[in-house]
């Protein structure tokens, strides 16, 4: 899922840290895949923060991963809103005291959005080409 990026969610990271927003990247992906994203994506320098599960020996949805998160984005959890496209990690997020955002597409993500008065939204326009789920 990885090597196929949405362009309107990287369209919306870009903005995202255009605005001055601190943006991260919290992933269980394995350590191959984490080599290759890293070395072939240029939307990964839109990230401020980038937390891999292996690296840390800590996996979503333990709750020590979102804190070591957390301080390499030198945020509260209050002051932060999680994404994730799994119900499991989204109740750990919301139990640590994040705002958080079960991803199904980006039309529902912006509506989300719209409705916490979140000041950078993504395109009304999903991408026909790519899987929903996909960064």
């Amino acid at each position: 899922m990885w090597s196929n990026g949405n362009p309107v969610m990287i369209a919306w990271l870009e903005a995202l840290h255009k605005s001055g927003l601190r943006t991260a990247l919290l992933s269980n992906m394995h350590a191959d895949m984490v080599a290759k994203v890293r070395g072939e994506f240029e939307w990964m320098r839109n990230f401020d923060c980038a937390v891999f599960s292996h690296e840390v020996r800590l996996a979503k949805p333990e709750p020590k991963i979102y804190q070591h998160c957390l301080e390499g984005l030198g945020t509260r959890p209050q002051e932060t809103l999680f994404i994730d496209d799994r119900e499991v990690n989204i109740a750990a997020a919301s139990a640590l005291g994040l705002a958080a955002i079960r991803f199904t597409s980006v039309p529902q993500l912006r509506a989300e959005l719209e409705r916490l008065e979140f000041c950078v939204l993504p395109s009304a326009r999903e991408a026909v080409s790519a899987p929903a789920r996909q960064l």
